[in-house]
């Protein structure tokens, strides 16, 4: 199951498909031609429904070195969502998220 949890992935994602499908059309006979052009169609307007009801990937950059928990908490009110920083930002150290340096987080 492909799961898409935000805008960004979403929008690459069907960026992808469509690159492919099109290059199937490319070289499709005539009796698929038409099948794959369908279905290229359908994905792009099932996902621009769903882009609408996922978050966008903003980018927080904090002046100061702060723990994670700290920036979890200035983001969402929520030092439990301190992973989910850790996590998104491929952080080595949950004690310190440089300053000057963007912090990319969910806004839900």
């Amino acid at each position: 199951m492909l799961l898409l949890e935000n805008k960004q992935d979403a929008l690459d994602f069907v960026i992808d498909l469509t690159e492919k499908i099109d290059d199937l059309l490319d070289t499709a006979l005539d009796d698929t031609f038409e099948g794959l052009r369908a279905s290229k169609a359908a994905v792009v307007e099932d996902i621009k429904g769903r882009v609408a009801q996922l978050p966008s990937v903003l980018v927080y950059e904090p002046a100061d070195t702060l723990p994670a928990l700290v920036v979890a908490h200035t983001l969402y009110y929520d030092a439990t969502r301190e992973d989910e920083i850790v996590d998104r930002n491929k952080t080595s150290h949950p004690g310190f998220m440089p300053g000057g340096v963007g912090v990319e987080y969910l806004n839900d």
